[in-house]
């Protein structure tokens, strides 16, 4: 979903046309509200580690200094907009009890990338 900011600090004004105007979804009936239940939901935020989701570190830094800081301005403003949206989200599940765990995709073909409490060497994760 594309946003664009707007005078007030916080406030983002959403650039996607009402649910009854969207082509893509108006004529799909809504989806029904899902169930939030204790024991039976949680949020699993992945790949969002310093290595590749901080404009500061790692990836990020290795592509500005090699001159392509251009090039990389619309990934920054992805993360700037999603970052505190995955805060948001983690602190509204812990605040009613849910679980959170993050996971990383560094190695997709072994049990811990989707249990990262059993890693070997659980990365660091950039929204925890």
């Amino acid at each position: 979903m594309s946003m664009r900011r707007t005078t007030m600090r916080d406030e983002v004004t959403p650039m996607l046309p009402p649910r009854e105007r969207d082509p893509y979804i108006a004529w799909r009936p809504p989806f029904p509200e899902p169930p939030f239940e204790r024991g039976h939901t949680a949020l699993l935020v992945v790949d969002m580690q310093y290595l590749d989701a901080h404009w500061d570190y790692s990836m990020c830094r290795k592509i500005r200094d090699a001159g392509f800081e251009r090039e990389l301005l619309y990934y920054k403003d992805r993360l700037d907009l999603i970052v505190p949206n995955i805060r948001r989200l983690q602190n509204a599940f812990r605040t009613a009890g849910l679980e959170v765990t993050d996971a990383t995709g560094a190695r997709p073909t072994s049990a811990w990338a989707i249990l990262p409490h059993h890693s070997p060497a659980k990365p660091r994760s950039l929204t925890t």
